[in-house]
């Protein structure tokens, strides 16, 4: 597997995150981060970072693109749903803004030859369910 072949070179940094939180989260107060999702790939797939949904689903965020190139993933995911019922690809570069629903899973794809770094703005007292997405994969793939 790809995935085995990749991990047995060296399990390489897909990406990082720097994340400024509150101590006291609440709806009032903002949460900020910096990715730097790195050039790479799995097999044919682009480097990416975990997919998730933000609990509760009424909070969204918004991401500004600072250098790269790729694209944000969303799907409208709803409550007690499988599959989603409409995905997209939003092309990912310097300058763009991108704003996510609190409804939708989301994710990043470094689909250049250079690190793709973005700043995501989201309410403090949001939570991450990484495990909807990973059960079935994010149903949908990028391979440039």
């Amino acid at each position: 597997m790809a995935w085995q072949r990749m991990v047995d070179g060296g399990d390489p940094l897909v990406y990082e995150v720097y994340m400024v939180e509150p101590a006291s989260p609440s709806e009032w107060d903002m949460s900020y981060g910096t990715t730097i999702l790195h050039p790479g790939r799995v097999g044919d797939e682009c480097f990416l970072t975990r997919g998730h949904l933000h609990v509760p689903n009424t909070r969204p965020e918004l991401s500004y693109v600072m250098s790269g190139e790729g694209v944000m993933l969303r799907a409208e995911l709803p409550a007690g749903a499988t599959a989603p019922v409409h995905t997209e690809k939003l092309r990912f570069s310097p300058g763009l803004v991108a704003y996510v629903e609190g409804r939708d899973a989301h994710r990043a794809v470094n689909t250049g030859t250079a690190d793709l770094v973005f700043f995501s703005v989201w309410p403090s007292d949001t939570g991450h369910d990484y495990d909807t997405v990973a059960r079935p994969g994010f149903w949908t793939r990028v391979t440039g």
